[in-house]
This record gives C-alpha cells, structure tokens and sequence, in this order.
C-alpha cells in the first residue's frame, strides 16, 4: 500500500518567486502590472483556485512577453507558475515544455545555483505525475548537487528536493537509499526549525510513509504521533493534518490485520 508523500508544489512555488524578486530591478517597480497579476495568481493557487489562477497567470505572461525579450527571467518565473498549475489540473503534457523553456532561460540567466536546481526539481516532479520516473531522477540528482556545491545542504529547500527525490527512489524500488535521504531530511529540519516545531511535520510523514510500506508499523505510527503532537500543541488544522490522522487510524488496522493473521 503507497500513501503519497505530502508535496511541496505551492511552496517550491512561492521560494522561486522569491528567489526570482531578489534579481528584479527597481525599473520593474515602474512596469509592475505583471509582477502584481502573477502575485494575484499564486495567491488564487495557494487557496486551490486554479481557474482564476490560470487567468492571472496567462494575463500576466501576456503583459511581460510586451515588455521583455523572450528569454527574459522574469518570463520564466511566469512559466513556472503556468507549469503549476497545469500540474494540479492534470494538464501535465502542458507543463513540460514551459519548464524546460524556463530551465534555458534561467541556466543562461543565474548560471548553477538555487534558482535552477528549483526549476530542475519542477520538471523532475512534473515527470513523477507522469509516472515517468527514470526521467525524473537524473534531474532531481543535478539538482542536489548544484545545493551540495553550494554548501545548502542544510537548508530547507534541500530536503524539499531530497524528499521528492526519495518518492521517486520508493517507485524505482530503490529503498534503501529513499530511507536514507528521509532520515536526513528529518535531521535537517529538525536543525533548522527545532525538534517540536510545525517545520518537521512533513518531514515526519514522510520518513513514516516509507516505514509503512516497508510494513514497519511501529516505527511509522511513533512518527506519525510525534507529528501529531506537534499539531495539537500549535492548534493546526489542515489537510495534511486529516491526512496524517486518518494514517494512524490506518496503521491500527493493519496491525490489527497482521496480529490476527499470526494468531
């Protein structure tokens, strides 16, 4: 039984956005209609309204492609947000061909850094909808090395990427390793943020989500309760919060399931 692994689209979504504002120019302050429609965008995409995202999003692009060269960065990050959204509607097919466009974009722009291994992370997770995951692991893999050179390893965006690479080792069967990386990614956070804080909650799921397909129910539920812990201990109520619960109601009749099985 595989239980997905709680994704990081909207906020993979809104670091590259970020990273993307730090290399604009005061001149696009004067030229901001865009910039304001594509925040308008990610905004209708972080409350799940991917309609009127989508429109923002193609009328912001119209309006930069009037003011910029084609290859233009600011035109990649609109792309991305394009390719976001297609992704959550099920349009992946459509998705593929802005990222790629948006990787040249930015390679030739901001060179081997953070703002490529994102775009790289992108396109690999629009592959694993596919179920293309041999396509996706050379990209996640160039991805964390361009954050290894960058000594980022201890960042959170790292393990965004090392956990989505970790669901793409659990498909390709490679175990051993996607336990590996979910451990360290745990470990990270549990660096950056500290070991009682909302931070970790993914990251718990997620090293618990391979303990239970390995069918290690003990380790995973202790996971699962210390991420719940943490919940009722900072009021959260979210649908990854149902969606951890409802895996501990899960676990207890497999376990159940086993034992009478044994017996």
């Amino acid at each position: 039984m595989f239980i997905k692994i709680i994704k990081h689209s909207a906020i993979m979504l809104i670091i590259l956005f970020l990273f993307y504002i730090t290399a604009l120019k005061i001149g696009d302050l004067f030229k901001s209609s865009w910039l304001k429609l594509n925040q308008k965008s990610i905004k209708e995409y972080n409350e799940g309204n991917y309609e009127n995202a989508l429109k923002y999003a193609k009328q912001s692009l119209a309006a930069v492609e009037k003011l910029y060269k084609p290859d233009d960065f600011r035109i990649a990050l609109v792309l991305n947000n394009i390719a976001s959204i297609y992704n959550v509607q099920g349009k992946s097919f459509l998705a593929v061909p802005l990222l790629k466009f948006s990787i040249e974009i930015d390679k030739k722009y901001f060179g081997e850094t953070e703002t490529l291994a994102l775009d790289l992370n992108n396109l690999a997770e629009t592959y694993q909808l596919q179920g293309k995951y041999l396509n996706a692991e050379p990209l996640f893999l160039q991805a964390i090395k361009i954050l290894e050179d960058a000594k980022l390893t201890a960042n959170p965006k790292f393990t965004v990427i090392t956990s989505n690479y970790a669901e793409n080792c659990i498909e390709l069967k490679k175990f051993d390793l996607a336990k590996n990386l979910l451990t360290q990614a745990l470990s990270i956070s549990e660096s950056f943020y500290g070991a009682d804080d909302p931070g970790i909650i993914t990251s718990l799921y997620n090293l618990a989500n391979y303990y239970l397909i390995q069918k290690e129910y003990d380790i995973s539920e202790k996971l699962l309760n210390r991420a719940i812990d943490i919940i009722n201990n900072n009021n959260i109520n979210n649908k990854d919060t149902s969606l951890i619960k409802d895996n501990i109601k899960k676990i207890s009749k497999l376990k159940s399931y086993s034992k009478n099985i044994k017996t």
